[in-house]
């Protein structure tokens, strides 16, 4: 059975009718606190002697957990904590404007980035097919220092369960929430991310609605092939790629997660790089499962699954005309 791409480093939340209730449901209850960044350098004592000696680091700080003393980060004096509770607070003003539900929360790492999602209501439709795509917000919060608060905008293909984020000109696919202080603010700022949010999704719709609408060859997908997985002159390489390109076509033409009136197009075309970047390629990991299920978060949010699937969108919506 297959899972989001959240899911496997998530916690399901589905019964969470707050961000608080999710926080605490996902174990995600526990609070940062930050100390003087100290560090053991060794000296020379009075009689020439090796000793450890500990200094404090100019303008550092330490974040860590309180619940298991686990380090998160080294900051400046300017950074300000922010808990996990109010990180997420202005989900709260999104889930009542929209009825939108909580589904997941989880961490990276020992807790470096936190992230919720919530599922929005109403799915794109590709007009003229039974094809749905369901809207998904992820709010990501860091507390290493190096990003802000972030909501993602997360089109979700409903068959396949492939995530289909794409950022290109005039398209973003994410954007920086301000952390507020009062309610009104929050709303406010809410709504701003709400407003981005629809037009990032009513735009998606129309562009996979016209996508949907165009033949594709397999000749078409081959060039696409050429510019996502190029051959290499390495002959182990050369083969890896070819079974690459062999499982991308696969999924093109007979991926039972697309439906048969869109088959040779280049929606699906779309839909085949999507599900070959997220379930037909292994992700590397260490031994224990979370730390492969933590690099297929972090490659198919942003990095290099993530950037697959927006290299591909470019070439075929190049093809087509779109």
């Amino acid at each position: 059975m297959r899972n989001h791409f959240f899911t496997e480093l998530g916690t399901d939340v589905t019964s969470a009718v707050t961000a608080e209730d999710a926080i605490v449901a996902g174990g995600l209850n526990w609070a940062v606190e930050t100390q003087p960044h100290v560090v053991s350098i060794t000296v020379k004592d009075d009689k020439g002697e090796p000793t450890a000696q500990l200094q404090p680091v100019r303008n550092s700080y330490v974040n860590f957990r309180t619940d298991n003393n686990n380090i998160l980060g080294i900051v400046k004096d300017k950074y300000r904590i922010v808990q996990n509770a109010k990180n997420f607070a202005v989900m709260d003003d999104i889930a009542s404007t929209t009825q939108a539900k909580y589904v997941s929360v989880g961490q990276e790492g020992l807790g470096e980035r936190v992230f919720i999602v919530a599922l929005l209501p109403g799915d794109l439709q590709i007009v003229g097919t039974n094809d749905k795509v369901e809207k998904y917000l992820m709010c990501t919060a860091s507390h290493d220092g190096k990003s802000s608060i972030v909501m993602g905008f997360n089109p979700i293909h409903a068959s396949s369960k492939a995530v289909l984020s794409l950022s290109r000109k005039g398209l973003q696919d994410r954007v920086s929430v301000r952390h507020t202080s009062t309610s009104e603010r929050r709303l406010a700022e809410a709504t701003r991310v709400l407003q981005m949010a629809d037009n990032y999704f009513s735009e998606l719709e129309n562009v996979f609605t016209g996508l949907s609408k165009v033949p594709f060859t397999s000749n078409m997908m081959d060039s696409v092939l050429d510019d996502v997985l190029p051959f290499a002159e390495d002959a182990t390489r050369k083969t890896r790629t070819n079974n690459s390109r062999d499982r991308v076509r696969e999924f093109f033409s007979s991926s039972s997660n697309i439906l048969p009136e869109v088959k040779g197009t280049a929606w699906a075309a779309f839909l085949a790089c999507a599900e070959y970047a997220e379930f037909g390629k292994t992700f590397s990991g260490h031994k224990n499962k979370s730390s492969v299920a933590e690099n297929r978060f972090k490659s198919l949010s942003s990095g290099t699954a993530y950037e697959f699937k927006n290299t591909a969108f470019n070439s075929i919506a190049d093809i087509a005309g779109i």
